[in-house]
């Protein structure tokens, strides 16, 4: 196993920072970025990029400027300067993504929820690692959400859609799709994040999970983080038995479990989200 921890540097405030509310004046850039970044989750969902962008005027508009400036790093610019980022990426993962034609080709035969999943999971391990302050390449983080169920292309698809409970066969069936990932990846020329996060990412913290049964820090880091947003999204998601939860209530069930998930990152991402 290739159990390598992928970060240089120890993630900014590894207990999580508390996302700034919106407030007339005195906002500083680091809290207009959080306050965005926390928008950026909730609007994303429901696709209403209208609030998002109304909301976006509204920062700008309420900012203090002459305190913004004594900074001399003003949110318009700090914003501004991360969307542009996001483009450039965007653009970069695009051109990799056409050298990769085979794996792309097998992602894109998916069924619509877990597509969908893939390039949810992957959108939010990328702004959860910007937010924890970890210094992992982006192309990887995101290929390790892309690609993290890319085995389930191997199971049943009338399993995968079941619109009720799993009973213990079908469950044991679909337990296969991290290793039938790992070896679908491995003869890629992609990352070893990235296979680790197909292998490892339902192993739980509590050495529950499968498919070995890993614990604690035996579980590479990114496998954790993919861990916490699969589960997340998943919850956020409409399927074919139930509608979606809120946010905050997605939380609580996973506050339910936490023993599942690394407690610094679990705690981190709750202060990203609320």
């Amino acid at each position: 196993m290739n159990n390598v921890d992928y970060a240089k540097g120890k993630p900014a405030e590894r207990q999580g920072r508390k996302a700034a509310s919106l407030r007339p004046y005195g906002y500083d850039s680091r809290a207009a970025i959080d306050f965005m970044n926390r928008l950026k989750i909730i609007t994303w969902r429901k696709k209403e990029s209208w609030l998002y962008i109304i909301a976006l005027a509204l920062l700008f508009w309420s900012c203090n400027t002459k305190n913004i400036k004594k900074e001399g790093d003003t949110a318009s610019v700090r914003l501004y300067t991360a969307h542009m980022k996001q483009q450039k990426l965007k653009k970069q993962l695009n051109t990799n993504l056409h050298k990769r034609p085979d794996i792309t080709g097998v992602l894109k035969k998916l069924d619509l929820i877990t597509y969908r999943h893939s390039i949810s999971v992957a959108n939010l391990a990328l702004m959860f690692v910007d937010f924890c302050g970890y210094d992992l390449d982006p192309d990887a983080v995101y290929y390790a959400g892309l690609y993290h169920d890319i085995g389930k292309y191997h199971i049943d698809p009338d399993i995968l859609n079941k619109p009720s409970k799993l009973n213990e066969e079908e469950f044991e069936e679909i337990k296969k799709h991290p290793e039938i990932g790992y070896r679908m990846l491995k003869d890629t020329d992609l990352s070893d994040m990235v296979l680790d996060a197909a292998l490892y990412h339902h192993e739980k913290y509590n050495g529950q999970g499968y498919p070995f049964g890993l614990a604690g820090d035996e579980i590479p880091l990114i496998a954790r983080i993919i861990q916490i947003c699969d589960v997340f999204d998943a919850l956020t998601s409409d399927r074919p038995y139930r509608k979606g939860h809120k946010p905050e209530e997605s939380l609580r069930i996973m506050q339910n479990t936490k023993e599942h998930y690394d407690p610094v990152l679990f705690h981190a991402f709750i202060s990203m989200i609320l």
